[in-house]
């Protein structure tokens, strides 16, 4: 009896990794992208699981960045052989590259978890052509996620397009 309840609780403490925006992204054929890093990451209060379209709604205060995402998504686009050069906002964008943004939101509970992490895929007019976003469980049981377990599945994902 125990042993099926802590398949059940295992089982629904996971993290959805989800297509939230725009889908007009082929993946497959990319190249080159730049990262532009983000100035902040988002904190909202504890005890609290908002849905990822619906979390800038509880924002209590943005801080300086908690983890470097940039480097992380940099690495991951680098195993899946794409050009991957890191950017500070305003930055110059070549011919070829797409860009990505992204913004982390965390709490705490026990210690600091990242809830949503929403990737976004620019193409060179400046158009967003997909959105992805890691999706922490909403009825507060949670395996406490952090971005490098959901940079790779974000990155598979929005490749995979």
């Amino acid at each position: 009896m125990l042993a099926m309840f802590l398949i059940v609780l295992s089982m629904s403490c996971k993290t959805k990794l989800l297509v939230v925006g725009p889908s007009n992204f082929h993946g497959q054929g990319v190249r080159s992208m730049i990262v532009v890093p983000s100035t902040g990451s988002y904190i909202f209060p504890a005890s609290v699981y908002p849905l990822h379209d619906q979390i800038d709604g509880f924002v209590l205060r943005t801080v300086p960045p908690i983890y470097r995402i940039d480097s992380l998504i940099c690495a991951e686009l680098g195993k899946k052989n794409v050009e991957c050069t890191i950017n500070a906002p305003g930055g110059s964008i070549t011919e070829d590259a797409y860009t990505i943004t992204y913004k982390d939101y965390w709490s705490w509970d026990f210690r600091r978890y990242m809830h949503v992490l929403k990737i976004y895929v620019f193409d060179r007019q400046g158009n967003c052509v997909i959105e992805v976003a890691s999706q922490g469980n909403t009825s507060g049981m949670h395996d406490y996620p952090r971005p490098e377990k959901q940079v790779p599945g974000l990155i598979n994902l929005l490749l995979e397009q």
